[in-house]
């Protein structure tokens, strides 16, 4: 790409913009010029370096909207580019992320991943050791981790699943008092300790979260992420809902993290623009006017909302109906027709959001080897009541 300010990559200019808001001594400004030529150059899907990791929930508010498979979609891309990155099942009442790993592409580390203790044994074994005089032994975060490999890609993810199912499982979960948790046994703390351990070994933790207004959607919207990846389909009550709950989030979220403000990435999902033109045009039109195209004008992305939602509205695909196999498997990251491309968007989306850490920020065109890596065969919602 040449030195030109006028064709300087989206990314690469919000680069820019977070680095000189960030930094206002000369010397500073000085070390700002001496990056831009190695900004210019930089290729849009390599991960910038950053102090620490991110959390990135994925929500919706009505299910079925392609949630779980967007979540598995952008793992797997920021696993073939190199990134560490660890998925976490937090759709407690209805698992299911685990499915899209499957197939086999996949080869997980242990032989029945579903019997692999997960996050309701952890909480369960915090509230045992709370109110036992016989200390039991804890579960340590790290002991639910369970490593899946691309086959025949040479890389690998980790993943966090809900818990055992088995025949308890579905008890444990109605009987676990959420508002007890927050409320009298420090389940906050225990939650940031969690983030913080997450964050210090991952790149990327992505978090499936419950759909809906409920305890366990609050934790992973409200307390857990950095931004908030916000599913729907285009149709009527997907959205409404999600605008009231998101609405509720970013309210909930100013009390409990004034300093830390949510980035909220909208993500339309099996969208048909072919079936009805007329109709996609009309649903189209008054997305750009939407509570949705102000958060994306929030995010300072050089892509107006128009080009945006072109970019990453995730096409619906019939033969994906029948199976969970994750369309980035099948198209190809550079075919602007296939859904690998717009989920390669939403990452560059992602990985611009919020401000980067001068001191931390380090050039990855060193790693361009890792490009080839891409190809493919074809909180409660009241914190404290």
């Amino acid at each position: 790409m040449a030195d030109d300010p006028d064709n300087i990559d989206p990314l690469t200019h919000a680069r820019i913009l977070d680095l000189s808001s960030a930094i206002s001594t000369e010397r500073s400004k000085s070390r700002i010029n001496a990056e831009i030529p190695s900004l210019l150059s930089h290729y849009v899907l390599q991960e910038p370096a950053r102090r620490r990791g991110r959390v990135v929930t994925f929500y919706s508010y009505k299910g079925g909207v392609g949630r779980s498979r967007a979540l598995a979609n952008v793992a797997l891309l920021l696993a073939l580019r190199g990134s560490s990155v660890l998925c976490v099942d937090f759709d407690l009442e209805a698992p299911g992320l685990s499915s899209y790993f499957s197939g086999e592409a996949f080869k997980w580390a242990v032989p029945e991943p579903d019997q692999h203790i997960g996050l309701v044994d952890f909480f369960r074994a915090y509230r045992d050791n709370l109110f036992t005089r016989i200390t039991k032994t804890s579960i340590q975060w790290e002991q639910l981790v369970q490593t899946i490999e691309v086959t025949d890609r040479g890389v690998s993810f980790d993943f966090i699943g809900a818990g055992r199912q088995d025949r308890d499982y579905k008890q444990l979960i109605s009987n676990f008092d959420w508002h007890s948790f927050y409320d009298h046994w420090d389940g906050g703390v225990l939650i940031e300790r969690l983030k913080r351990g997450f964050v210090e070994k991952y790149n990327y933790v992505l978090v499936d979260s419950r759909t809906g207004i409920t305890d366990i959607s609050g934790l992973c919207s409200v307390h857990l992420p950095d931004i908030l990846v916000a599913v729907f389909t285009p149709g009527p009550q997907s959205q409404a809902g999600l605008v009231d709950a998101l609405q509720c989030i970013e309210a909930n979220r100013r009390e409990l993290r004034p300093q830390e403000p949510l980035h909220i990435l909208p993500l339309p999902c099996r969208v048909d623009r072919d079936v009805v033109r007329e109709a996609f045009d009309n649903w189209f039109n008054k997305l750009l006017n939407s509570y949705f195209a102000e958060k994306v004008l929030a995010l300072r992305w050089p892509w107006h909302p128009d080009e945006y939602f072109r970019r990453v509205a995730i096409e619906y695909f019939s033969r994906f109906v029948y199976d969970d196999t994750i369309e980035s498997l099948v198209h190809h990251v550079d075919d602007e027709a296939g859904n690998a491309w717009k989920y390669g968007n939403l990452i560059r989306v992602i990985d611009a959001a919020g401000p980067i850490e001068f001191s931390t920020l380090t050039m990855a065109h060193e790693r361009s080897s890792a490009v080839t890596a891409w190809e493919a065969p074809t909180v409660l919602w009241e914190t404290r009541k």
